[in-house]
């Protein structure tokens, strides 16, 4: 009769599965006469394990030990027409819809409930956890409030963690598909205004707001940190409509002028106090007879500020041109820097302008390149519209003198161009892509890669070949109106379906057009009329809605 020898440790089994394994050594004894067995724990690898073992000179083989920690997962799903579906999951990934759900963790070996706990990264609620049989056990998945939508716009990631005393288990990982509009926070100014034409323009930049509102010629400042997004607001007043803005780095542009178009643009250093934004300005000038008589056309990076004369006859009648400001200097300064030595005025125009090519309608840059659209260029179509692309580093990762940049462009158009879809009408473009959009029903969008390492100063890199062409899904013709990028996300306006699509520029390119989401607001005027984003927030605004609807943007793409 041989001695079983059991060497003490923390041991997390529970009395069915100790009684369990005493049984199997029990019957291994028996039938093999000496054995040996071990008997992991489920434990962390701090925790001691627990082993039985068999003194005896038998060569077989061990018994394969029971996994540390390890779970498998299943979750049953209590659909929104009230059907009841279940999972499987081999990995512990499970998508989950917006609304709430009963979710069954399913263990490898015996778990109590006494001492175990689960948790979310989102801080869901979770319902009281039941012993459903020896190795599952059930819960709740109550999805938190600002996630919840029947039908979602969105996903992010939730993780829930099982633990029991000193064992941690696998954590799971759960794509929670949610709703923006559940986080919009809307903003207005009707304590200002009865009627207003706030929200035509937008800009986001180091967690500040900025949004025009036009006929009341004005300029409102928000502060994205702040605990009352709304009550940190600041107004600043101009003399005529509030038409276009940029902002980037510690810089804004502000275009403002009469019916539409701008006659004057404003320089501001956004690295201030709210409150102070508005003492650290300057008024651009040029060497317009009319100012800047743009539509749109003005950007700035954190080098340079472009601003655009859509019809100037500097190359041909309305052809148009822009001039060029450098930031690497004081407010008081940068006027000078748009000067030759002989003081006459820096200009950048298209090798090709020709009359009411309107070159300069739309403006994108990024810290290498600037994109400057002629969207009525007749290219293969009457108004069918180009793209000119320009160099803003050397070879050797030095600025371009801003007199040289006007050397370096390069045309883009579409692949296949089409006659009145005014390629180029909006543009955006972060580090590694160029957007640009049509009108006038194309329902089509055309991104470029500009992440290529340029060639020799005025023979930039060919980047006609990487064209992709991206399609709304349910577009209306105002499909491009607006459009507004970072390194994570395309937000696309179309103003006339009051809605705003989505992409999802961290997959693949190819995968790029597949991620879309439509976001559709039909209580707002022309919702969709501008847009700007973030990594934390998309912001949308109308034409006389009068309101601006800002989205908290989820911290994991799908």
């Amino acid at each position: 009769m041989e001695t079983i020898v059991v060497k003490a440790g923390k041991t997390l089994v529970s009395v069915s599965q100790a009684r369990a394994e005493l049984q199997t050594t029990t019957d291994n004894v028996v039938k093999h006469g000496k054995v040996t067995l071990v008997v992991t724990s489920i434990s962390t690898p701090n925790t001691t394990t627990s082993s039985t073992t068999t003194t005896n000179t038998n060569t077989s083989s061990p018994e394969t030990p029971l996994p540390s920690c390890s779970t498998k997962l299943k979750a049953v799903y209590k659909e929104v027409d009230g059907t009841v579906s279940e999972v499987n999951s081999t990995d512990g990934n499970i998508t989950l819809g917006g609304y709430d759900k009963n979710i069954t963790f399913e263990f490898s070996q015996t778990v109590t409930t006494a001492g175990l706990s689960i948790t979310s990264s989102k801080g869901a609620t979770l319902g009281s956890l039941t012993l459903s049989n020896d190795t599952n056990i059930s819960f709740t998945y109550l999805v938190p409030a600002s996630l919840a939508d029947g039908s979602y716009s969105y996903s992010t990631m939730e993780v829930l963690t099982a633990s029991q005393n000193d064992c941690t288990y696998d954590t799971k990982t759960f794509e929670i598909a949610y709703d923006l509009n559940e986080t919009a926070l809307s903003m207005d100014v009707s304590d200002l205004f009865s009627t207003n034409q706030y929200g035509m323009s937008l800009a986001i930049n180091n967690n500040r707001l900025f949004i025009g509102s036009r006929d009341e010629n004005s300029l409102f400042i928000y502060d994205l940190n702040a605990t009352d997004i709304n009550g940190s607001r600041v107004q600043i007043s101009y003399s005529s409509r509030v038409n276009q803005i940029s902002a980037s780095g510690n810089f804004m542009i502000v275009g403002v002028g009469k019916s539409g178009v701008i006659q004057e643009a404003y320089l501001y250093e956004t690295n201030r106090t709210l409150s102070d934004i508005a003492n650290f300005s300057t008024k651009l000038t040029n060497d317009g007879t009319n100012g800047y008589y743009a539509t749109s056309g003005i950007n700035t990076n954190t080098k340079y500020a472009f601003v655009a004369d859509v019809r100037s006859d500097i190359v041909a009648n309305d052809a148009g041109a822009v001039y060029v400001y450098e930031l690497n200097t004081s407010l008081v300064d940068v006027n000078a820097t748009s000067k030759k030595d002989d003081g006459s005025i820096i200009y950048i125009k298209a090798n090709d302008g020709s009359s009411s090519d309107y070159f300069g309608s739309a403006i994108a840059s990024n810290s290498a390149y600037l994109a400057i659209s002629a969207p009525y260029k007749d290219n293969g179509g009457n108004n069918a519209g180009a793209i000119y692309i320009f160099e803003l580093n050397t070879t050797s990762n030095l600025p371009v003198p801003i007199a040289d940049i006007s050397a370096t462009q390069q045309k883009l158009t579409a692949n296949t161009p089409v006659a009145k879809s005014y390629l180029g009408i909006s543009m955006a473009m972060n580090s590694k892509y160029l957007v640009a959009c049509t009108n006038n029903g194309e329902n089509a969008i055309y991104l470029w890669e500009v992440n290529s390492t340029t060639s020799t100063q005025g023979n930039i890199v060919d980047i006609t070949a990487t064209q992709l062409k991206l399609t709304g899904n349910g577009a209306g013709s105002g499909f491009g109106r607006s459009v507004a990028m970072n390194d994570k996300y395309l937000v696309v306006g179309d103003k006339s379906a009051t809605s705003v699509y989505i992409f999802d520029l961290t997959l693949p390119k190819a995968n790029i057009n597949d991620s879309q989401i439509k976001l559709t607001n039909n209580s707002l005027t022309l919702f969709g009329w501008s847009v700007a984003v973030d990594n934390n927030f998309t912001a949308v605004g109308t034409n006389n809605g009068k309101k601006v609807e800002l989205f908290e943007n989820p911290t994991t793409t799908k």
